[in-house]
């Protein structure tokens, strides 16, 4: 069984090889990070073997490395459809059988191989100090080890956490969770310099004597104790982390006889059904594109998958923002506060991503790329507005700068005109899928580089978006007296409403007759 799901695994990745050129440039450039993150931590590993600290720095690396495998996963709903225990339902096979067979499929793809990679450091940095073939062994089984009990948990986790975070208020805990530890770890970045030059060998062995009690801080402790020649307490150590790993698997076995043949779980509001337009937008007027305006803001609210994906904007941009705005002349904040436009260009950039396989509902009812660019472009339009407003009235009544508040908004309406055109043509060139599936948890190391092809395609977006958003912002900033700067607003206007004709003009032309094939590329369970 073991040997077969692992083959289903490396089928999955070929597939994902020939299913289009984005899945190949995905995959690669995934491959390419994972090498690279992996090759950087083994040769750092291995040039500080003979430095102090350097067995509680192993100790505090492994114990990172095995909470990244719990926390990442469970907190971006990553997923591999085809070894999802479900798919296994009709089998005469049982959850003790499986979970051998999911482990070891675990270990193949991009970041298994970055672990076993970062971890082979310890081994060439043991053989550097020590040259004893004895230490030098306990080491390969610490990398070997890292990596089985960091996919270990990691399924284990997911499977237990799969019925609460497949329902709506899971989903809703999620981006939250998630987003206070990017501005989390934000800060630290920020800091981390600073901390590294301050940081003393006694502060680090105080940390390690904390943390080598989780299972990657037990495996990174074998090392450090073999490092000191205390070998026999280094398979002991091991040994334990094994134990570990048997729970976990115990665990995991527990996970999937209660869930794997039950279906992901529906809150009663998911369930409910009611009114296109709700009374909040009662007064849009009835047609095609509001419909589509509607049906796109009820499904960033009730869909975790493209909730998630909005959210993670708004978390990843506003602590920068905030210290951007922050390091400017208060009595401009207005101005500034405009910026809070940018991860609405973002969100239309991905709006077919966001519409999923339901974007053949658009085919059905006849084929109108404008209207439809329109609805979306409306309801985040309607978004955009709650927000931007929010902000520069915020930001007027803490500077006193209520006479830039009418003008800000002017620029805000220029550059979200400007920004979304520019997203508009992106979504229609480069149209890339979100995960399907928030409700798979079992298996979470997909490694089909459609995340890494994402973050490609958005941050080229990103750089578009703020071309064509810089003469507005120079406009806005720069230019002084109430006069001039209004002629400036409303030029800076009639170029955004320009530059949203142009971008969207080349996505009608680049999606009419392009409906199966956007489709696909969407949906790539069609292939």
């Amino acid at each position: 069984m073991a040997r077969l799901l692992v083959r289903l695994k490396l089928r999955l990745l070929g597939n994902g090889l020939h299913r289009s050129v984005q899945s190949a440039l995905g995959l690669l450039a995934s491959g390419l990070f994972g090498l690279i993150v992996g090759l950087a931590a083994m040769f750092g590993l291995a040039a500080g073997a003979t430095g102090e600290g350097w067995g509680s720095t192993v100790i505090l690396l492994f114990a990172a490395v095995w909470v990244g495998w719990i926390v990442v996963p469970v907190l971006t709903l990553s997923s591999d459809d085809t070894l999802d225990p479900r798919r296994f339902a009709l089998l005469p096979l049982t959850a003790r059988q499986l979970v051998p067979g999911l482990l070891a499929a675990g270990t193949v793809g991009v970041w298994p191989v970055a672990t076993l990679l970062a971890a082979s450091g310890v081994v060439l940095g043991m053989w550097r100090a020590s040259g004893s073939l004895v230490a030098t062994a306990i080491a390969v089984c610490a990398a070997l080890l890292l990596v089985v009990v960091s996919v270990g948990w990691s399924r284990a986790v997911a499977a237990a956490a799969s019925d609460l975070l497949s329902t709506r208020r899971g989903r809703d805990i999620v981006p939250l969770v998630a987003g206070v530890l990017g501005i989390a770890g934000f800060v630290v970045f920020q800091f981390l310099p600073g901390l590294v030059e301050r940081v003393t060998v006694v502060e680090l062995d105080g940390a390690a004597t904390i943390l080598r009690w989780s299972p990657g801080g037990l495996i990174g402790a074998a090392v450090a104790d073999t490092a000191n020649g205390s070998h026999g307490t280094a398979l002991v150590r091991l040994a334990g982390a094994g134990a570990t790993l048997l729970i976990a698997l115990r665990g995991w076995v527990w996970a999937i006889g209660r869930t794997a043949r039950v279906p992901p779980g529906r809150s009663r509001s998911e369930q409910a059904h009611g009114q296109l337009y709700p009374r909040l937008l009662a007064w849009l007027p009835r047609g095609r594109t509001t419909a589509v305006a509607v049906r796109f803001l009820r499904m960033l609210t009730r869909d975790g998958r493209a909730r998630n994906q909005a959210l993670s904007q708004f978390f990843i941009l506003a602590p920068i923002g905030a210290g951007t705005i922050g390091t400017f002349v208060l009595e401009l904040a207005p101005l500034y506060a405009a910026m809070v436009v940018l991860p609405f260009g973002l969100m239309a950039a991905a709006q077919l991503a966001y519409d999923g396989p339901a974007l053949w509902l658009h085919e059905v009812a006849g084929a109108d790329p404008l209207r439809d660019l329109l609805g979306r472009n409306l309801a985040i339009g309607i978004l955009a507005a709650v927000t931007v407003a929010t902000a520069v009235l915020g930001s007027g009544a803490i500077s006193g700068s209520w006479l830039l508040v009418p003008l800000a908004l002017v620029y805000a309406a220029a550059g979200f005109a400007a920004i979304v055109g520019v997203a508009n043509a992106a979504a229609i060139i480069v149209p890339y899928p979100f995960p399907e599936e928030a409700s798979n948890l079992f298996s979470t190391s997909s490694s089909t580089g459609a995340g890494c092809l994402q973050g490609i395609i958005v941050m080229i977006t990103m750089i578009g978006q703020g071309i064509v958003a810089v003469p507005l912002l120079l406009a806005a900033t720069v230019i002084n007296g109430p006069t001039v700067r209004w002629i400036a607003a409303g030029t800076g206007l009639l170029y955004g409403l320009g530059m949203f004709a142009i971008g969207t003009w080349i996505a009608v032309r680049r999606a009419n007759d392009r409906g199966p094939d956007l489709l696909l590329r969407i949906d790539p369970r069609t292939v």
